[in-house]
C-alpha cells in the first residue's frame, strides 16, 4: 500500500494521517445517472490543469488546490510530462446532470470540483492540512479498470461508478490511474 511514497518522509506524513480511530472512508449513497454525468465530462474541453491553478480566477479550484498545501510531493507523472489532473466547476451549461444533481442537494453539498485524473497519473499519499475540511465527499462517475482509492487504515475503497463516499481528509490516502482512460470524481464539502 503507497510504495511510490518517498521513504524518509512516510514515517512523518503516516503518523499524521493515522493518529485517529476512525474509518479513512465510509460508504455514504449512490447514483444512477452517472453515464449522463460521464458523457459531460468527456464533453467538456474547457479544464484547468491543476498546476496552474494558482493563477486562475476561480476560487473553487483554487481552494481545491490549496486542501493540498504543505504536502510534498503530491503530484506523480512521467518526469517527462506536466500532472495530468485537470479541474473543472460544474456549470448547469457544460454539465446539466452534475449540476442537477448538486441542486438537488444542495442542503448537504457544496463548494463542487470535478477532477479529471489522466492515464498513468497518481495522486500520492497525502493528508489534507489541518485547518481545511475534515471530510469530503467523493462521487465516483467512473472507474477504469487499473484505477485505485486507497485510504487509512482501510485501504483500497472497492469503488463502482455513482458510488459516494465521505472520506475523513486527515488519513494518509492517494489515488492512481494506472488504465488508458482519464478517471472523473467530484469533490464536495458537506454542509
Amino acid at each position: 500500500m503507497f510504495s511510490y511514497l518517498n521513504p524518509e518522509n512516510l514515517k512523518k506524513v503516516y503518523e499524521i494521517g493515522t493518529s485517529s480511530k476512525e474509518p479513512g472512508a465510509t460508504f455514504h449513497d449512490s447514483i444512477s445517472n452517472h453515464l449522463q454525468m460521464l458523457e459531460e465530462c468527456k464533453n467538456f474541453s474547457a479544464w484547468v490543469r491543476m498546476e496552474g491553478q494558482e493563477e486562475t480566477s476561480d476560487h473553487i479550484i483554487e481552494k481545491h488546490g490549496k486542501l493540498l498545501d504543505g504536502v510534498d510531493n503530491v503530484r506523480y507523472n512521467s518526469p517527462n510530462k506536466p500532472w495530468d489532473r485537470w479541474l473543472a466547476i460544474p456549470t448547469q451549461e457544460h454539465f446539466p446532470t452534475l449540476y442537477e444533481f448538486l441542486q438537488k442537494n444542495s442542503h448537504q453539498y457544496k463548494d463542487c470540483t470535478v477532477s479529471k485524473l489522466g492515464p498513468g497519473a497518481k495522486i500520492k499519499p497525502h493528508i489534507h492540512h489541518p485547518l481545511k475540511p475534515k471530510y469530503l465527499y467523493n462521487l465516483c462517475i467512473n472507474f477504469p479498470e487499473g484505477c485505485k482509492f486507497e485510504v487509512h487504515p482501510n485501504g483500497e475503497i472497492p469503488y463502482r461508478p455513482g458510488d459516494i463516499y465521505r472520506l475523513q481528509t486527515r488519513h494518509l490516502h492517494s489515488v492512481t490511474n494506472d488504465s488508458t482512460e482519464d478517471r472523473y470524481h467530484v469533490v464536495m464539502e458537506h454542509l
